[in-house]
């Protein structure tokens, strides 16, 4: 047996992989070999993903029901919002038309299982937090796209917070309105296509149902 036979014969048989399907990737690898220069690893998509979260990341210390602290990281939104301010133009000209007048934040979250929608693990549920402005107005905010992801936090450490939900929310939104720092009281700057622009963001917490009949807070 040749060697370039051996070694195909070596990845016959992989888990999850029919030999139909092993011979169609090999092809294509074959007409195509570009196509493992694209490849990115999982280690590299989490390397990529590491380095963001530790240019707009902070840490909050949640209470568990035992006692014992949990280190939750999470966006800071001193950070986040400028980020996507510089890197998107088109949140750019969202921010510009929302006039000088302090921005009404709206808080969101919902609880989703990732994965399989055919086939749910609901130990994979995990609490998605995002934030929007009410100035945006009804024909973005029923857009995915204008909602910034602030927070992922798994259900089952939920569950293990003293104080459940409702903690685990306060801690959250007192990163964003606690403290000297907070948006309310010291704002953030916007590097916007027009120039500079300090924005602070107010805290009047009203229900608020969206055209997807969606129901959020605005802060």
């Amino acid at each position: 047996m040749d060697a370039k036979r051996r070694r195909i014969n070596e990845l016959a048989g992989l888990g999850g992989v029919t030999d139909a399907a092993l011979t169609a990737i090999l092809n294509k690898l074959s007409a195509d070999p570009t196509v493992l220069e694209a490849a990115a690893s999982r280690w590299t998509i989490h390397g990529a993903v590491g380095q963001i979260m530790k240019d707009i990341g902070r840490t909050s210390t949640l209470t568990l029901q035992c006692g014992g602290p949990f280190e939750w990281h999470h966006a800071c939104i001193r950070k986040l919002l400028p980020e996507f301010v510089s890197r998107h133009a088109s949140f750019g000209d969202l921010f510009g038309n929302c006039g000088s007048s302090p921005l009404s934040l709206v808080f969101y979250s919902d609880e989703i299982t990732p994965g399989n929608v055919l086939r749910p693990d609901n130990k994979r549920k995990v609490h998605a937090f995002y934030i929007a402005f009410k100035e945006f107005g009804p024909a973005h905010l029923c857009q995915e796209a204008a909602w910034l992801p602030l927070a992922v936090l798994r259900s089952c450490v939920a569950k293990r917070v003293a104080g459940g939900f409702s903690a685990v929310c306060r801690t959250l939104l007192g990163t964003i309105f606690g403290g000297p720092h907070c948006l309310q009281a010291a704002g953030v700057v916007w590097k916007l296509p027009e120039g500079p622009r300090l924005v602070f963001a107010v805290m009047d917490v009203t229900p608020y149902a969206q055209p997807s009949n969606m129901v959020v807070c605005v802060l």
